[in-house]
Order: C-alpha cells, then sequence, then structure tokens
C-alpha cells in the first residue's frame, strides 16, 4: 500500500490540477525565480559584450 501512495504522490506532480506539496514546490519557485532573473540579465551582458 505504501508504494501505490508514493506513486500517486510522484503523478501528482505532473497533473493539471494535481496539488504540489510544499517542500516539492520550494525547488520549482527557485527554478522559475533564477529563469526571470537570467531572462533579464542576459541581454544587458550581451550588449555589453557586443559593444566592447
Amino acid at each position: 500500500m505504501k508504494s501505490n501512495q508514493s506513486k500517486a504522490s510522484i503523478d501528482n506532480i505532473y497533473t493539471l490540477d494535481g496539488r504540489v506539496p510544499l517542500l516539492k514546490s520550494i525547488p520549482f519557485g527557485l527554478q522559475h525565480v533564477l529563469a526571470m532573473f537570467v531572462a533579464n540579465i542576459a541581454p544587458i551582458m550581451i550588449v555589453t559584450v557586443l559593444v566592447d
């Protein structure tokens, strides 16, 4: 029975309306914040390198 519960929680991450537990959602949130940060900094770095 334990394996069915862990399988259900793993499948829950990939469903459209699934609720992800807090400890599993923190890395996803950090990844999202880092992706936004890189998306804002990358053009500045590219222009700086091309102008120099």
